[in-house]
């Protein structure tokens, strides 16, 4: 798609634009080149299963206003802003995004992956290089397995909320915060290394029941806002 998206009133500011849930799938490629908007956009829930996507995009890369769920496929995003989006603030059981399986890859202008509620990853492997944030979530961030690779500017994993950690393979690159959530940090499983950060881990609260830990900080490796830590 080239030249500007211009509103007519129908709202249309993407190359790939759908009102209803959309799905990608099957065995074959896409390529999504937007060069002064969004590259794929739905209002509802947005779901890829398969296939190699490559989007290029000004804007936002791969966005589901409800939800964004990726359970397999091989995806290659480079956006302006917003690498993957979930936009949805208006009901708290939307706005999701969850990383099943597959093979995801983002460089962002801004966050690689933002989720306007709860962010989970259970499987596959996703690498982020961004000028923002990393992972950004509003209520909370979950990991269970996967392989996890983020160089961000700004926070690698940042939730609002909560991040729980019990799985997977971390490796965070960060020009502030390795990790920062408003709430709690709590890690039970996993191997997680911090490579580079201002401070290595911060929360109010931060306990470490499990996994491995290894952690590269300028400042506090561990910052407990609440002086609590365990």
């Amino acid at each position: 798609s080239t030249g500007e998206f211009v509103d007519t009133g129908d709202g249309v500011d993407a190359a790939l634009f759908a009102r209803c849930d959309l799905t990608l799938k099957g065995e074959g490629s896409l390529t999504v080149i937007s060069e002064s908007g969004h590259g794929v956009v739905t209002k509802d829930d947005l779901k890829v299963k398969g296939g190699a996507l490559t989007i290029t995009a000004a804007a936002q890369g791969l966005t589901g206003k409800d939800s964004v769920t990726v359970e397999d496929g091989t995806l290659v995003i480079r956006a302006g802003t917003d690498g993957l989006k979930s936009t949805n603030t208006e009901d708290a059981d939307r706005g999701t995004i969850e990383l099943l399986g597959g093979s995801v890859s983002i460089e962002a202008g801004d966050d690689g992956v933002s989720a306007a509620s709860s962010l989970a990853v259970y499987g596959g492997a996703l690498r982020v290089m961004s000028s923002g944030k990393g992972l950004k979530a509003v209520s909370s961030i979950s990991v269970t397995d996967g392989e996890l690779n983020v160089d961000a500017e700004d926070d690698a994993i940042h939730s609002d909320g909560a991040i729980a950690l019990s799985g997977g393979s971390l490796t965070l690159k960060s020009g502030d915060d390795g990790m920062h959530a408003d709430m709690a940090l709590s890690v039970s499983g996993g191997r997680i290394v911090i490579t580079e950060s201002s401070e290595g881990m911060e929360a109010q609260t931060i306990e470490i029941a499990g996994g491995e830990v290894s952690v590269t900080a300028r400042d506090d490796g561990l910052n407990a806002s609440s002086g609590s830590v365990s």
